[in-house]
C-alpha cells in the first residue's frame, strides 16, 4: 500500500474545492470585489452557488415550500417612531458699526444731492419756451409744444385771423416765427392766448383783406366785403324777375364780372349789400330798335315807351306825323332800361294738342262750292317738356326739349267740287 505522505507529519491539507459549473445567472465579474477592497490582495474564497442569493434582475425558481411569507407594507407596520422636537433658536442679531452706518447716511445724501443738482444743471441749460417774434418785434413767449414749427404756427395764426374777420381772405405783411429759448412760468401764455394777441392791432399783424368788385358791362359799380355779400346781391337781384315754382336757372343778360384785390381795412370804405342793390337796379337811358307791328303809329309807340313823338323823330331822320308806318319797319326809340336785365330759363312739362293735318281732294264732278267729307280727322296729344326763356318776365322763346305721343292725329280728307277746265278762247 503506497503511503500517504499528506498525513506526514500529523498534518492534513485543506480539502480541495470542488469546482462546480456556475448556473447560468451568475455572472463571475460581479462577484468580483475592486481592487482596493481586497485584503492583503488575496483571492476572494469561492460562493456556494446553492445558497447564493440569484444577481438583481434575475429570475429564480423557487419550490413554494421555501417561499418565504411577504414582508408587511409600511400602511401596515407599526406606527412611526415619533421625531424628535427641533429647538428652533431665534436667528442672531445683527448690529452695524456705527461708522459704516455714518457712512451709508452720508452717502445717500450725497447722491440725492448730486441728483437735484443734475436736474437744476438740465433746466437751467435746457430750452423750455418758445419766443415769438413778427418780424424781429418780440411779442412774447409760449410753451413748447411737440410737432411745432414756424410756418405752421404762422398758418395758425392767419387762420384765426381770418376767423376773426368772418372768412374774408387775408394777407399778413409779417413773418411770424418761433425761436427755442427759455423763460420763467409766469411769463409764458398758453397758446390760444397767444393767438388772440397776435390778432389784436397793438401788438398783432397789419394785414390787407380781399376785397370784390363788381362789374357790369367793364363799369365798377360796387365793392364788397366778402363773396356771401356778392352772392346775397346776385341772387335779390335775380330773384326780382324770377317766377316762383317756374324758374330753375337765372343769369344777366349784360357783362357781370368779378374781380378780387386786396385792400387796407382801415382806410376803406365797403359798399353794403343794401347799397349795392339800390345802385345796380337803377333805369339808364339807351336807344333801343323797336319793330313796327300790325297797327301801330307813332302815338301808340311813343306811348308805350313813355316818351314824346319829337323823340322818336329827333332819332329816326325822314320820320315825320305824317309818315305812314309798314309793317316790320325799324325804329330807333331811346327810352330807360334796367341796368341789370335778367334771363330766366323755366322748364314746364304739361299734355298739349297736336294738329289735325287736312287734306283737300279736287273732284271734278262735284259743284265748284261743294264740300264733301271722306275721312273725320281728330287732333293728336302729346306729353312734352317745354323750356322757356324769358328775359324781365317777358316770353323770348319756347323750345320743346322733348315729347312723348299718346295718340296720333288723324289726317282731316275733304273733296272739293272745281270748276271745269276754259281752252284758251274762255269757251267751255
Amino acid at each position: 500500500m503506497p503511503r500517504d505522505d499528506s498525513n506526514k507529519g500529523g498534518y492534513k491539507s485543506p480539502p480541495k474545492p470542488v469546482q462546480l459549473d456556475a448556473p447560468d445567472y451568475i455572472n463571475p465579474d460581479e462577484l468580483e470585489l475592486p481592487r482596493s477592497r481586497r485584503r492583503n490582495n488575496k483571492s476572494l474564497p469561492m460562493i456556494d452557488t446553492e445558497t447564493a442569493p440569484p444577481p438583481r434582475g434575475a429570475s429564480r425558481d423557487v419550490p413554494p415550500s421555501q417561499k418565504k411569507p411577504p414582508r408587511p407594507s409600511k400602511r401596515h407596520a407599526s406606527p412611526p417612531k415619533s421625531r424628535r422636537p427641533v429647538s428652533r433658536r431665534s436667528a442672531p442679531s445683527f448690529q452695524l458699526n456705527p461708522k459704516v452706518k455714518l457712512f451709508s447716511i452720508l452717502g445717500i445724501i450725497g447722491l440725492t444731492a448730486l441728483a437735484i443738482v443734475i436736474i437744476l444743471i438740465t433746466q437751467i441749460f435746457t430750452d423750455n419756451a418758445f419766443a415769438v417774434y413778427l418780424d424781429e418785434q418780440h411779442v412774447g413767449y409760449i410753451n413748447i409744444l411737440p410737432d411745432m414749427d414756424s410756418e405752421r404756427f404762422h398758418d395758425m395764426a392767419v387762420g384765426q385771423l381770418e376767423f376773426n374777420l368772418g372768412g374774408v381772405d387775408v394777407i399778413v405783411n409779417e413773418r411770424l416765427t418761433l425761436r427755442e429759448t427759455r423763460a420763467a412760468v409766469q411769463d409764458r401764455m398758453a397758446l390760444g392766448e397767444m393767438l388772440t394777441r397776435l390778432t389784436t392791432p397793438q401788438y398783432g399783424f397789419t394785414y390787407e383783406i380781399a376785397a370784390i368788385n363788381i362789374f357790369v358791362n367793364n363799369n365798377l359799380e360796387a365793392t364788397m366785403r366778402s363773396m356771401a355779400d356778392v352772392q346775397v346781391v346776385e341772387h335779390q337781384m335775380q330773384s326780382n324777375f324770377a317766377i316762383d315754382g317756374l324758374t330753375v336757372r337765372a343769369e344777366f343778360v349784360e357783362d357781370w364780372r368779378l374781380e378780387t384785390r386786396f385792400v387796407d381795412p382801415t382806410n376803406f370804405v365797403f359798399d353794403t349789400i343794401q347799397d349795392a342793390v339800390r345802385r345796380m337796379d337803377r333805369q339808364e337811358g339807351a336807344i333801343v330798335s323797336y319793330t313796327v307791328q300790325s297797327g301801330d303809329t307813332l302815338g301808340l309807340i311813343a306811348q308805350r315807351f313813355g316818351i314824346l313823338i319829337d323823340t322818336i323823330e329827333m332819332h329816326n331822320p325822314g320820320i315825320t306825323r305824317t309818315t305812314v308806318l309798314s309793317i316790320g319797319q325799324s325804329l330807333q326809340v331811346y327810352t330807360t332800361v334796367p341796368l341789370l336785365n335778367v334771363r330766366s330759363f323755366d322748364y314746364t312739362s304739361q299734355s298739349q294738342e297736336i294738329p289735325m293735318p287736312v287734306q283737300q281732294i279736287h273732284n271734278p264732278h262735284l259743284a265748284p262750292a261743294e264740300v264733301r267729307t271722306i275721312q273725320q280727322g281728330r287732333p293728336g296729344e302729346e306729353h312734352a317738356q317745354t323750356r322757356i326763356t324769358r328775359i324781365n318776365w317777358e316770353e323770348v322763346d319756347r323750345e320743346v326739349l322733348d315729347s312723348i305721343v299718346i295718340s296720333e292725329p288723324i289726317t282731316h280728307i275733304v273733296e272739293m267740287g272745281s270748276l271745269p277746265p276754259q281752252d284758251e278762247n274762255g269757251d267751255d
